[in-house]
């Protein structure tokens, strides 16, 4: 019916869908690649390279065919992540971590160096950090942090350092459906499953219950069982893993027809099918290994260090990630410490057992500024906040987000008083100004006390000289210049100020104590969070903890235990088939979540409840499929109380 849809279709087929870009995929010639290679000049505008139009391991236009070699050059974070971590533990602890020394037979990792020169033998099955792995604590771990690793993990659990690099290799597209089996034979107590072997193959496969998970085992059995060549092996492996049909068809009856006389030719039509499968991705057992060096160091340090290694890691991470990682470090026991201005650092660091952020973390504080305050920091401490701006200047910006995320509690916990010390000593602006005057005549003494202060500066006046007749103007015009005895009035921003007060206040110079008796209210947690959201981009603190909660209150663990307590951060009503259903977008602290509440009556009955800004507690179902939480017709949402604050 549609001719010319079929002809349009026919061009297209062959044809290169999409252009992209190996992030590490170099060719390395002698000759000029543009003699021989087509060649494409693609990507961002500020960041465009030549990049090859033919490429490597596909069916089409293949580099190696015209004698081209693509070198894919792989760049860790996760090596960065060990390397930092290593020098923070060496700059917090004097202890040196030497990971060069790696020996399986003698279960050996590397040694640990204690400040007294004593070494300590790092395992390389060490029961602790194996157990890490067994609970799936393997966010930011090299090759695990991802949920289809976790989820291989989970299934099988973490005996020894063989599990995770048997994991790691069978975690790919080629040998995934052999993971179950690999559980199965590993856990078999009788080892059945060498019954089914036959010997050359039990001899191949042993070290991996059976299973073939490396590139060298294909090569093994297609040399020792199939009867190929080592070069005939290498052939077929390198049409497997570039699907090249036409080879394989030539290799099928070679494999088949030399395996059957040892394996059965069931069993080899079987196997041949099974290692055309496997052969499109899997590992070299060296690559394997050295994956696994580094996922295992990872690991130990994270176990060991735990501090150290979640510093680090908040650091380097990219910004993505940084609040999921929070979240796993909570989780994991992390406790978290605000910023102090005598120990200040670019980037996230450890303060006892505490991770503390960096300043370059923090909004509107860049590089220049972020390098002079370590610096100033660094040639010694701060004696008081007064101290502090002397030798740092009155940078507002700085100084504001510094005294509201806590760098100053050191000093005083006060926030909110620190800040207005600042306006009134500091700041040069007309709104300052304002403020300054009326917080000044906060403290004046009423009228009555004024001219009661004044009798009695005349009574003893004339105690003191008895002949004189007239008193003295500074005396009938005197004015308090110094905050009245007793407790001060309490501070009244909206106040008109009469002449006299405005003239008094000129001279009158208030102590921090005075400021502080004028704000003797910390900022509410609510306000210290917004500051926190504002100024980092996301909660130092959790938002929960504002109300009375249980002991378990992250999204993640509502997923496994169906009981969410949570804030609320946004509420919409939506049109649906089956009547109005609201979304709510909720918070830990740590992630946000949407939760999808069903039914009118939740709806209706529940409006303040249902509020933004409210703490709650709800019966949840975890909806895989759409990454949400549903609330179902009937449910129960419960307020949490309020914390008594003072």
């Amino acid at each position: 019916e549609k001719p010319e849809v079929v002809e349009l279709a026919y061009k297209m087929m062959g044809k290169i869908k999409s252009q992209g870009k190996h992030a590490g995929g170099l060719i390395i010639s002698d000759v000029p690649l543009r003699d021989y290679i087509p060649l494409t000049y693609i990507g961002p505008d500020k960041n465009k390279q030549w990049t090859s139009a033919w490429t490597e391991g596909m069916a089409a236009s293949q580099l190696s065919k015209f004698g081209f070699i693509k070198f894919d050059l792989l760049g860790l974070l996760n090596i960065s992540y060990i390397y930092n971590c290593k020098k923070l533990i060496k700059k917090n602890r004097d202890i040196t971590i030497d990971f060069e020394d790696v020996n399986p037979i003698e279960n050996l990792a590397g040694w640990m160096i204690k400040p007294d020169g004593v070494k300590e033998k790092i395992l390389l099955n060490d029961p602790e950090a194996l157990e890490k792995a067994d609970k799936i604590k393997l966010d930011s771990i090299f090759q695990f942090d991802t949920d289809f690793a976790k989820s291989i993990v989970e299934k099988g659990g973490v005996k020894t350092f063989n599990d995770l690099l048997i994991y790691t290799s069978l975690g790919r597209p080629g040998p995934l459906p052999m993971i179950d089996i690999y559980i199965k034979n590993r856990d078999d107590k009788n080892e059945s499953w060498k019954d089914d072997l036959h010997p050359k193959m039990l001899d191949i496969l042993e070290e991996t219950k059976g299973v073939l998970t490396f590139q060298e085992q294909l090569l093994r059995i297609w040399v020792e069982v199939c009867g190929l060549t080592m070069p005939e092996a290498e052939a077929a492996q390198k049409a497997v893993k570039k699907k090249r049909i036409e080879i394989l068809n030539e290799i099928e009856p070679q494999v088949i027809n030399g395996a059957a006389p040892v394996l059965g030719r069931d069993v080899a039509e079987n196997l041949w099918e099974q290692m055309k499968s496997f052969g499109r991705y899997c590992f070299n057992k060296s690559h394997a290994v050295a994956y696994m060096i580094i996922a295992y160091r990872c690991l130990w340090l994270k176990t060991h260090f735990p501090a150290e290694w979640w510093a680090v890691v908040l650091s380097e991470c990219p910004a993505s990630r940084t609040v999921q990682y929070m979240g796993a470090a909570r989780s994991e026991g992390i406790e978290f410490g605000s910023i102090n201005v005598n120990s200040l650092t670019k980037s996230f660091s450890v303060d006892g057992d505490k991770v503390t952020p960096g300043i370059m973390g923090i909004k509107g504080i860049g590089k220049s500024v972020a390098d002079k305050l370590v610096a100033i920091s660094e040639e010694g401490p701060f004696e008081d906040f007064d101290d502090y701006v002397d030798r740092v200047g009155k940078n507002k910006l700085a100084t504001e987000r510094l005294v509201k995320l806590g760098g100053f509690d050191s000093f005083t916990k006060n926030r909110k008083a620190l800040w207005m010390w600042y306006i009134y000593n500091y700041d040069t602006t007309t709104e300052a100004n304002k403020i300054k005057k009326k917080m000044n005549a906060c403290y004046f003494w009423p009228k009555a006390k004024i001219e009661e202060e004044r009798q009695r500066q005349a009574s003893e006046y004339f105690r003191m000289y008895p002949s004189r007749k007239k008193t003295p103007k500074k005396i009938s015009g005197w004015l308090p210049t110094t905050p009245r005895p007793g407790p001060p009035f309490p501070y009244d921003p909206d106040k008109e100020l009469t002449k006299d007060e405005i003239k008094a206040a000129k001279k009158m110079k208030l102590s921090f104590e005075h400021i502080e008796a004028l704000f003797p209210q910390n900022y509410a947690l609510k306000d210290i969070l917004q500051f926190e959201k504002e100024y980092l981009g996301y909660y130092w603190n959790s938002p929960v903890d504002m109300f009375v909660h249980g002991t378990s209150t992250t999204i993640e663990d509502a997923k496994v235990t169906g009981i969410l307590e949570c804030v609320i951060e946004e509420a919409t009503v939506r049109p649906g088939a089956r009547g109005d259903y609201m979304i709510l977008i909720v918070t830990d602290g740590i992630n946000s979540a949407r939760v999808n509440v069903w039914g009118n009556e939740i709806i209706s009955n529940d409006e303040e409840v249902l509020a933004v800004g409210t703490g709650v507690k709800m019966r949840v179902n975890w909806q895989e499929k759409w990454r949400s939480f549903a609330v179902k017709r009937g449910a129960i949402i419960v307020p949490l109380p309020l914390k008594d604050e003072e």
